[in-house]
Order: structure tokens, then C-alpha cells, then sequence
């Protein structure tokens, strides 16, 4: 088992070095780079944390799911940095829109600003129904942004997309604003809601509307 564990955890090291290094060869771009103020020392840091994180959970975190949805976010990357016009044949289809998780850690408002960047948003689950399909086909095995926030008005929650807030799901007890500044949304990993501080660096879901 622990053989079968350290192969998986150098896979996984392969893969989160090789996504690293796709996204400094293409750029991604380095426009949005300098503006986000990532550098090489900031994705490296990315890299070795994720692997580490991986290597505490233990080896259910390192399973085919994970490999696999690593190495699309991969392909999904070229695809962006090539055409980002283009939606990548990665993302999973829900009523006509698009999402794909992207595991590359940001702040709410870089994630925001990265998705926008591509042609999308962050996601937006407006109904039961989307949000139960969201957390069947991106299980929580990470913590993510979505585009929900009340930074205009405390625990006044609106869509980044104008959508009506007619629906959510929080954790019990939430949203509490806990440290006076948790103003972001997120999916948990207990599949439920959270509000929390936009300075924090999670993995997204990005949404196209088409």
C-alpha cells in the first residue's frame, strides 16, 4: 500500500510540475501574471504545497479522480492559453453551460478576474438542481470560489452575474462573517456553502453561460 501511495504521490508531483510549467510556457498570459502578481517563486510554492496537502490527506486524495482531473485541467490549459476564445472540451455540461474546475489556487478576485479573462465567470448556482449536479460532478475534495459575495452590502449576497440570489445553501451557522471580512463565497468541502475572507487561495469553478 504505502509502495502503491509513494508512486501515486510522484505521479501527482509529475503532473502539478508539469501544470505549473504549462501555465509560465504559455503565459496564461503574462499580462494577467504580473497584474495577478504571480511569479515563478509564487507557482513553485503552488506546486510543492498542493503535493504536500496531497501527501497529508493520505492516499484517498491521490485516486484516479484526482489524476484525472489534474491532467484535463492540463489539457484544458493549453486550450485556454491557445484560443481563449474557446471553451475547453474538458468542461462538463449542464443545461447548456459550461464548467470546469480549476485547481490552480487564486484570491476570489484574481479567480474572477482569471475567469472573466477566458470568457467566462465564476459559477453561479442559482438553483437546488445546479448545485446538486455541481457537487456530483466536482466532488469536494477541495474547497473552491464561486461568484457569490456581499462585499457591497454585509449579508446582503448577490450573483457576480446580476442573477437572482433566490437560492442557496449554507453551513450551519453560516455565512458569519467571522473575521469582519468574509465577504467571498465558497463551496465547502462538506458540499455546503461558506463565506470567507477574498485573500485566501483556493481552486475555482468556472462557468460559460454557453
Amino acid at each position: 500500500m504505502r509502495d502503491s501511495f509513494t508512486q501515486r504521490k510522484s505521479e501527482f508531483s509529475s503532473l502539478c510540475t508539469t501544470m505549473a510549467d504549462t501555465m509560465l510556457a504559455f503565459g496564461v498570459n503574462d499580462a494577467f501574471l504580473s497584474e495577478a502578481k504571480i511569479n515563478d517563486e509564487d507557482l513553485q510554492t503552488v506546486v510543492e504545497q498542493t503535493v504536500d496537502s496531497a501527501a497529508f490527506m493520505g492516499p484517498p486524495i491521490l485516486d484516479e479522480f484526482t489524476l484525472e482531473l489534474v491532467s484535463g485541467q492540463m489539457a484544458g490549459m493549453r486550450a485556454l492559453t491557445q484560443a481563449p476564445a474557446e471553451i475547453p472540451r474538458q468542461a462538463r455540461v449542464f443545461h447548456d453551460h459550461h464548467y470546469l474546475l480549476w485547481l490552480t489556487p487564486m484570491s476570489w478576485r484574481e479567480a474572477k478576474h482569471f475567469c472573466e479573462s477566458v470568457g467566462g465567470h465564476l459559477a453561479t448556482l442559482t438553483t437546488s438542481q445546479e448545485d446538486a449536479w455541481v457537487r456530483s460532478v466536482f466532488p469536494c475534495r477541495w474547497t473552491y470560489w464561486l461568484g457569490g459575495t456581499d462585499e457591497h452590502h454585509e449579508g446582503s449576497w448577490r450573483w457576480i452575474t446580476g442573477e437572482p440570489w433566490t437560492y442557496s445553501c449554507w453551513n450551519q451557522h453560516e455565512p458569519n462573517n467571522s473575521s469582519g471580512s468574509e465577504h467571498c463565497l465558497q463551496m465547502h468541502q462538506t458540499g455546503t456553502w461558506n463565506d470567507a475572507s477574498g485573500h485566501e487561495v483556493r481552486p475555482f469553478l468556472i462557468e460559460w453561460d454557453h
